[in-house]
Protein backbone atom coordinates (compact mmCIF):
# COMPACT_ATOMS: atom_id res chain seq x y z
CA UNK A 1 0.00 0.00 0.00
CA UNK A 2 1.44 3.36 -0.99
CA UNK A 3 1.60 5.98 1.77
CA UNK A 4 0.69 9.62 1.05
CA UNK A 5 1.05 11.03 4.56
CA UNK A 6 3.52 13.90 4.85
CA UNK A 7 6.15 13.30 7.53
CA UNK A 8 7.23 15.85 10.14
CA UNK A 9 10.49 16.35 8.25
CA UNK A 10 8.62 17.01 5.03
CA UNK A 11 6.34 19.46 6.78
CA UNK A 12 9.43 21.31 8.03
CA UNK A 13 10.68 21.44 4.44
CA UNK A 14 7.36 22.86 3.25
CA UNK A 15 7.32 25.52 5.96
CA UNK A 16 10.91 26.56 5.31
CA UNK A 17 10.50 26.89 1.55
CA UNK A 18 7.16 28.69 1.94
CA UNK A 19 8.63 31.31 4.28
CA UNK A 20 11.73 31.90 2.17
CA UNK A 21 9.85 32.08 -1.14
CA UNK A 22 7.27 34.53 0.21
CA UNK A 23 9.98 36.73 1.72
CA UNK A 24 12.30 36.78 -1.29
CA UNK A 25 9.74 36.75 -4.12
CA UNK A 26 6.71 38.78 -2.96
CA UNK A 27 3.74 38.82 -5.33
CA UNK A 28 3.77 42.62 -5.25
CA UNK A 29 6.85 42.53 -7.51
CA UNK A 30 4.93 40.54 -10.10
CA UNK A 31 2.00 42.96 -9.97
CA UNK A 32 4.41 45.85 -10.48
CA UNK A 33 5.89 44.03 -13.48
CA UNK A 34 2.44 43.58 -15.01
CA UNK A 35 1.72 47.29 -14.58
CA UNK A 36 5.12 48.39 -15.91
CA UNK A 37 5.19 45.82 -18.71
CA UNK A 38 8.61 44.47 -17.68
CA UNK A 39 10.62 43.38 -14.66
CA UNK A 40 14.21 43.76 -13.49
CA UNK A 41 16.62 40.82 -13.94
CA UNK A 42 16.40 38.07 -11.34
CA UNK A 43 18.10 39.08 -8.10
CA UNK A 44 21.14 36.85 -7.56
CA UNK A 45 21.05 37.25 -3.79
CA UNK A 46 17.40 36.19 -3.57
CA UNK A 47 18.02 33.23 -5.86
CA UNK A 48 20.95 32.00 -3.78
CA UNK A 49 18.95 32.37 -0.58
CA UNK A 50 16.63 29.62 -1.84
CA UNK A 51 19.57 27.62 -3.20
CA UNK A 52 21.23 27.66 0.23
CA UNK A 53 18.24 25.74 1.58
CA UNK A 54 19.37 22.83 -0.60
CA UNK A 55 16.44 23.28 -2.96
CA UNK A 56 18.30 22.27 -6.14
CA UNK A 57 19.94 19.23 -4.59
CA UNK A 58 16.91 17.73 -2.85
CA UNK A 59 16.59 14.76 -5.20
CA UNK A 60 20.30 14.26 -5.86
CA UNK A 61 22.16 11.49 -3.96
CA UNK A 62 24.44 12.56 -1.12
CA UNK A 63 27.34 10.85 -2.89
CA UNK A 64 26.92 13.38 -5.70
CA UNK A 65 26.79 16.33 -3.31
CA UNK A 66 23.00 16.50 -2.99
CA UNK A 67 20.60 16.23 -0.06
CA UNK A 68 19.62 12.66 -0.89
CA UNK A 69 15.84 12.94 -0.65
CA UNK A 70 13.32 11.96 -3.32
CA UNK A 71 11.04 13.31 -6.02
CA UNK A 72 8.17 13.58 -3.54
CA UNK A 73 10.23 16.05 -1.49
CA UNK A 74 11.03 18.06 -4.61
CA UNK A 75 7.32 18.16 -5.40
CA UNK A 76 6.47 19.53 -1.96
CA UNK A 77 9.05 22.30 -2.35
CA UNK A 78 7.99 23.28 -5.87
CA UNK A 79 4.31 23.47 -4.85
CA UNK A 80 5.28 26.20 -2.38
CA UNK A 81 7.17 28.09 -5.09
CA UNK A 82 4.06 27.98 -7.24
CA UNK A 83 1.90 29.30 -4.43
CA UNK A 84 3.85 32.59 -4.34
CA UNK A 85 4.26 32.30 -7.42
CA UNK A 86 8.04 32.72 -7.38
CA UNK A 87 9.65 33.79 -10.64
CA UNK A 88 12.69 32.00 -12.02
CA UNK A 89 13.81 28.74 -13.66
CA UNK A 90 13.18 26.49 -10.67
CA UNK A 91 12.27 23.29 -12.50
CA UNK A 92 14.94 23.70 -15.18
CA UNK A 93 17.68 24.22 -12.60
CA UNK A 94 16.55 21.23 -10.51
CA UNK A 95 16.66 18.97 -13.54
CA UNK A 96 19.92 20.45 -14.85
CA UNK A 97 21.62 19.68 -11.52
CA UNK A 98 20.32 16.13 -11.75
CA UNK A 99 21.53 15.66 -15.32
CA UNK A 100 24.97 17.05 -14.52
CA UNK A 101 25.25 14.68 -11.55
CA UNK A 102 24.17 11.72 -13.71
CA UNK A 103 26.78 12.65 -16.31
CA UNK A 104 29.52 12.80 -13.67
CA UNK A 105 29.98 16.55 -14.15
CA UNK A 106 30.40 17.23 -10.45
CA UNK A 107 31.56 20.85 -10.77
CA UNK A 108 28.65 21.76 -13.02
CA UNK A 109 26.19 19.96 -10.74
CA UNK A 110 27.61 21.85 -7.77
CA UNK A 111 27.20 25.15 -9.64
CA UNK A 112 23.51 24.46 -10.19
CA UNK A 113 22.95 23.27 -6.62
CA UNK A 114 24.65 26.33 -5.14
CA UNK A 115 22.62 28.72 -7.30
CA UNK A 116 25.72 29.92 -9.15
CA UNK A 117 24.24 28.58 -12.42
CA UNK A 118 20.64 28.45 -13.61
CA UNK A 119 18.92 26.63 -16.46
CA UNK A 120 15.85 27.76 -18.35
CA UNK A 121 13.57 25.48 -20.36
CA UNK A 122 13.52 25.14 -24.13
CA UNK A 123 10.13 24.60 -25.73
CA UNK A 124 10.32 24.33 -29.52
CA UNK A 125 12.09 27.43 -30.85
CA UNK A 126 11.70 29.33 -27.61
CA UNK A 127 13.43 29.36 -24.25
CA UNK A 128 11.80 30.42 -20.99
CA UNK A 129 13.73 32.07 -18.14
CA UNK A 130 17.02 32.16 -20.04
CA UNK A 131 18.85 34.44 -22.45
CA UNK A 132 22.26 34.68 -24.15
CA UNK A 133 24.97 33.17 -21.95
CA UNK A 134 22.53 31.17 -19.82
CA UNK A 135 22.09 27.41 -19.63
CA UNK A 136 18.89 25.88 -20.95
CA UNK A 137 17.43 22.40 -20.85
CA UNK A 138 15.57 20.57 -23.60
CA UNK A 139 13.61 17.55 -22.35
CA UNK A 140 12.49 14.82 -24.76
CA UNK A 141 11.15 11.28 -24.50
CA UNK A 142 14.76 10.02 -24.79
CA UNK A 143 16.27 12.18 -22.06
CA UNK A 144 17.68 15.65 -21.53
CA UNK A 145 20.01 17.93 -23.43
CA UNK A 146 21.71 20.77 -21.60
CA UNK A 147 22.94 23.63 -23.77
CA UNK A 148 24.27 27.12 -23.36
CA UNK A 149 22.29 29.76 -25.22
CA UNK A 150 24.73 31.76 -27.34
CA UNK A 151 22.23 33.84 -29.31
CA UNK A 152 18.57 34.57 -28.61
CA UNK A 153 16.11 37.39 -29.18
CA UNK A 154 13.69 38.38 -26.44
CA UNK A 155 10.03 38.26 -27.44
CA UNK A 156 6.94 39.59 -25.67
CA UNK A 157 4.95 37.05 -23.69
CA UNK A 158 1.71 36.95 -21.75
CA UNK A 159 3.58 37.10 -18.44
CA UNK A 160 5.68 40.24 -18.06
CA UNK A 161 7.60 38.69 -15.16
CA UNK A 162 8.92 35.79 -17.26
CA UNK A 163 11.72 36.13 -19.80
CA UNK A 164 10.85 34.45 -23.11
CA UNK A 165 13.33 34.42 -26.00
CA UNK A 166 13.49 32.94 -29.47
CA UNK A 167 16.55 30.71 -29.64
CA UNK A 168 18.89 31.50 -32.52
CA UNK A 169 22.03 29.58 -31.55
CA UNK A 170 23.07 27.16 -28.80
CA UNK A 171 26.24 25.39 -27.71
CA UNK A 172 25.93 21.77 -26.51
CA UNK A 173 27.03 21.08 -22.93
CA UNK A 174 25.89 17.54 -22.16
CA UNK A 175 23.37 14.93 -23.25
CA UNK A 176 21.92 12.31 -20.93
CA UNK A 177 19.72 9.40 -22.03
CA UNK A 178 16.99 8.92 -19.44
CA UNK A 179 13.60 7.64 -20.53
CA UNK A 180 12.04 8.67 -17.21
CA UNK A 181 13.24 12.26 -17.23
CA UNK A 182 10.31 13.60 -19.23
CA UNK A 183 7.65 12.38 -16.82
CA UNK A 184 9.76 13.63 -13.90
CA UNK A 185 9.87 16.99 -15.66
CA UNK A 186 6.09 17.00 -16.03
CA UNK A 187 5.58 16.05 -12.39
CA UNK A 188 7.69 19.03 -11.27
CA UNK A 189 5.88 21.37 -13.65
CA UNK A 190 2.63 19.99 -12.28
CA UNK A 191 3.79 20.76 -8.75
CA UNK A 192 4.32 24.41 -9.62
CA UNK A 193 0.91 24.56 -11.30
CA UNK A 194 -0.77 23.04 -8.26
CA UNK A 195 0.79 25.81 -6.19
CA UNK A 196 -0.80 28.34 -8.55
CA UNK A 197 -4.16 26.55 -8.30
CA UNK A 198 -4.04 26.52 -4.50
CA UNK A 199 -3.00 30.16 -4.33
CA UNK A 200 -6.03 31.08 -6.45
CA UNK A 201 -8.26 29.00 -4.17
CA UNK A 202 -6.96 30.67 -1.02
CA UNK A 203 -7.31 34.12 -2.56
CA UNK A 204 -10.94 33.46 -3.50
CA UNK A 205 -11.82 31.99 -0.10
CA UNK A 206 -10.41 35.00 1.74
CA UNK A 207 -12.10 37.49 -0.55
CA UNK A 208 -15.45 35.69 -0.20
CA UNK A 209 -15.28 36.32 3.56
CA UNK A 210 -14.62 40.06 3.43
CA UNK A 211 -16.49 41.22 0.31
CA UNK A 212 -20.10 42.04 1.15
CA UNK A 213 -23.06 42.42 -1.16
CA UNK A 214 -26.67 43.00 -0.10
CA UNK A 215 -25.40 43.09 3.47
CA UNK A 216 -23.89 39.59 3.36
CA UNK A 217 -20.43 38.09 2.60
CA UNK A 218 -20.43 36.93 -1.01
CA UNK A 219 -19.22 33.55 0.23
CA UNK A 220 -22.73 32.92 1.53
CA UNK A 221 -24.13 33.06 -2.00
CA UNK A 222 -24.53 29.75 -3.75
CA UNK A 223 -22.74 30.73 -6.99
CA UNK A 224 -19.56 31.84 -5.21
CA UNK A 225 -19.72 29.05 -2.63
CA UNK A 226 -19.97 26.35 -5.30
CA UNK A 227 -17.15 27.85 -7.38
CA UNK A 228 -14.83 27.89 -4.37
CA UNK A 229 -15.74 24.29 -3.54
CA UNK A 230 -14.93 23.21 -7.09
CA UNK A 231 -11.58 25.01 -6.88
CA UNK A 232 -10.71 23.06 -3.73
CA UNK A 233 -11.63 19.73 -5.33
CA UNK A 234 -9.58 20.43 -8.48
CA UNK A 235 -6.47 21.38 -6.55
CA UNK A 236 -6.79 18.54 -4.02
CA UNK A 237 -7.32 15.81 -6.61
CA UNK A 238 -4.41 17.06 -8.71
CA UNK A 239 -2.11 17.22 -5.70
CA UNK A 240 -3.04 13.68 -4.62
CA UNK A 241 -2.44 12.27 -8.10
CA UNK A 242 0.89 14.09 -8.20
CA UNK A 243 2.01 12.46 -4.95
CA UNK A 244 1.11 9.06 -6.39
CA UNK A 245 2.99 9.75 -9.63
CA UNK A 246 6.06 11.01 -7.78
CA UNK A 247 6.22 7.93 -5.55
CA UNK A 248 5.61 5.44 -8.38
CA UNK A 249 8.39 6.99 -10.45
CA UNK A 250 10.87 5.65 -7.89
CA UNK A 251 9.90 2.05 -8.67
CA UNK A 252 11.76 -0.15 -11.13
CA UNK A 253 10.82 -0.21 -14.80
CA UNK A 254 11.06 2.31 -17.63
CA UNK A 255 7.31 2.95 -17.58
CA UNK A 256 6.77 2.97 -13.82
CA UNK A 257 4.74 6.03 -12.93
CA UNK A 258 4.40 7.13 -16.57
CA UNK A 259 0.60 6.99 -16.62
CA UNK A 260 0.15 8.43 -13.14
CA UNK A 261 2.72 11.20 -13.59
CA UNK A 262 1.25 12.26 -16.93
CA UNK A 263 -2.30 12.21 -15.54
CA UNK A 264 -1.17 14.32 -12.59
CA UNK A 265 0.39 16.89 -14.89
CA UNK A 266 -2.82 17.17 -16.91
CA UNK A 267 -4.91 17.53 -13.76
CA UNK A 268 -2.54 20.23 -12.53
CA UNK A 269 -2.80 22.07 -15.85
CA UNK A 270 -6.58 22.10 -15.65
CA UNK A 271 -6.62 23.05 -11.97
CA UNK A 272 -4.24 25.99 -12.43
CA UNK A 273 -5.99 27.43 -15.44
CA UNK A 274 -9.58 26.97 -14.26
CA UNK A 275 -8.88 28.03 -10.67
CA UNK A 276 -7.07 31.16 -11.85
CA UNK A 277 -10.01 32.01 -14.11
CA UNK A 278 -12.58 31.30 -11.37
CA UNK A 279 -10.57 33.47 -8.99
CA UNK A 280 -10.98 36.38 -11.39
CA UNK A 281 -14.71 35.68 -11.55
CA UNK A 282 -14.99 35.53 -7.76
CA UNK A 283 -13.32 38.93 -7.58
CA UNK A 284 -15.99 40.40 -9.83
CA UNK A 285 -13.75 40.45 -12.91
CA UNK A 286 -11.20 42.82 -11.36
CA UNK A 287 -8.48 40.24 -11.90
CA UNK A 288 -8.34 41.06 -15.60
CA UNK A 289 -6.56 44.29 -14.67
CA UNK A 290 -2.77 44.41 -14.37
CA UNK A 291 -2.97 45.96 -10.90
CA UNK A 292 -4.53 42.93 -9.21
CA UNK A 293 -2.92 39.75 -7.86
CA UNK A 294 -5.54 37.57 -9.54
CA UNK A 295 -4.23 38.56 -12.96
CA UNK A 296 -0.72 37.47 -11.99
CA UNK A 297 -1.92 33.91 -11.37
CA UNK A 298 -3.73 33.77 -14.71
CA UNK A 299 -0.56 34.80 -16.54
CA UNK A 300 1.65 32.37 -14.65
CA UNK A 301 -0.74 29.50 -15.40
CA UNK A 302 -0.67 30.39 -19.11
CA UNK A 303 3.14 30.46 -19.15
CA UNK A 304 3.64 27.11 -17.45
CA UNK A 305 0.84 25.22 -19.17
CA UNK A 306 2.71 25.09 -22.49
CA UNK A 307 6.07 23.86 -21.21
CA UNK A 308 5.29 20.18 -20.70
CA UNK A 309 3.20 19.46 -23.76
CA UNK A 310 -0.44 20.07 -24.60
CA UNK A 311 -3.37 17.92 -23.57
CA UNK A 312 -3.70 16.58 -27.12
CA UNK A 313 -0.02 15.53 -27.20
CA UNK A 314 -0.39 13.57 -23.97
CA UNK A 315 -3.60 11.69 -24.72
CA UNK A 316 -1.72 8.75 -26.41
CA UNK A 317 0.24 8.20 -23.19
CA UNK A 318 -2.94 8.02 -21.15
CA UNK A 319 -4.38 5.50 -23.60
CA UNK A 320 -1.37 3.19 -23.84
CA UNK A 321 0.77 3.49 -20.69
CA UNK A 322 0.33 0.67 -18.18
CA UNK A 323 -0.86 1.39 -14.66
CA UNK A 324 1.92 0.92 -12.12
CA UNK A 325 0.94 -1.42 -9.26
CA UNK A 326 1.36 -0.02 -5.74
CA UNK A 327 4.12 -1.67 -3.78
Amino acid sequence: MIGLTISDEQQDLVSTVARAAAAEFPRTELVQACVAGSIAPLDEKKWRTLAELGLFGLGIPEAAGGVGLGLADEVLAVVELGRVPARGPWVGTMLAARLAAQAGETELAAAFMSGEARAGLINGDYVVDAGPGDYALRVTAEGGELVRVTAAKEVPGSDEATLVSRVEETEPVLLVADSRLQVRFRVLLGAYLIGVAEAATDMSAEYAKVRHQFGKPIGSFQAVKHRCAEMVVRAYSARTELYVGALLLTQDGDQAGLLEGTAAYLLALQAAQRNAEDNVQNHGGIGVTAEHDAGVLVKRALTYRNLGGSEIDLVPILLTAPRTPFE
